[in-house]
């Protein structure tokens, strides 16, 4: 099959993630994939270093709908997918009606934990999607508890795949079982997530705990580690230690 993969987000995060695990498994299955996503960005440069077939089109927001509106109806004519997968809520509707006009099924993935948005028409495009794909059950109920049980035979919880090894000892640095004193963010660096509060909650444990730790890993976006190191030498905080991005792999060692 042919499939044609939205994503319209510039940073790289959980819903990011997902999408990518999709399209690696589309394209291990043997199936031709193109991701349509904004030149430039996170996902267009993990895009070309895994080899994936790319379409730029612009990001999201209400200036750049009309745009990908025609760009992605450009695809579906010049690609002709068997189907279309959309990962983001501003790219669900514009695959939904060019897939309505085309013949195209449609799968919506959700990833992300901000609540289905309300509305008639959102419940129409639900509605008339072919598959609604979760990353987890939790977020399966939700859409559930949103538009009723109509919707139930074709929303899926699909967990994300993950070699998850034994941390066993993990959390006995000392070797007496008492927990060391390491406060672990493992997020983007972006003000969304915020690391500046963690800043002032660490200041709060560094004045009972002055050996504590913070270890902060993520991807520099919206933030950079400069800024926020500037930021904890002003508040006079020690031992702020920054790791870059981490693989999947290196993950696990972080949260060990």
């Amino acid at each position: 099959m042919k499939i044609l993969h939205l994503i319209d987000i510039p940073w790289w995060s959980g819903l990011a993630a997902y999408a990518f695990d999709c399209i690696a498994a589309h394209k291990d299955l043997g199936h031709e994939t193109l991701l349509a996503c904004e030149r430039g960005t996170l996902p267009y440069r993990r895009a070309l270093e895994a080899w994936i077939k790319i379409h730029p089109i612009k990001g999201r927001g209400p200036r750049h709908a009309l745009s990908n509106f025609f760009a992605v109806g450009n695809l579906v004519r010049d690609f002709r997918p068997d189907r279309v997968v959309a990962h983001t809520g501003s790219t669900h509707w514009i695959g939904w009606w060019w897939g309505k006009e085309a013949g195209v099924p449609v799968i919506r993935t959700r990833a992300i934990s901000q609540p289905v948005r309300p509305g008639r028409l959102n419940r129409k495009i639900y509605s008339q999607t072919r598959w609604i794909v979760t990353a987890s059950e939790q977020l399966r109920r939700e859409c559930l508890s949103r538009f009723g049980g109509d919707l139930s035979p074709r929303v899926r919880a699909l967990y994300p795949p993950v070699d998850n090894p034994a941390l066993s000892g993990a959390f006995s640095a000392n070797g007496k079982g008492v927990p060391g004193k390491r406060l672990g963010v493992l997020a983007r660096l972006d003000p969304k997530k915020g690391h500046g509060d963690i800043l002032k909650a660490f200041a709060i444990v560094q004045k009972k705990y002055p050996d504590a730790e913070l270890h902060i890993a993520g991807s520099e976006e919206n933030l950079s580690w400069s800024e926020l190191f500037a930021r904890a030498n002003a508040m006079g905080l020690k031992n702020c230690v920054y790791h870059g991005f981490l693989s999947r792999e290196e993950v696990w060692n972080f949260t060990a």
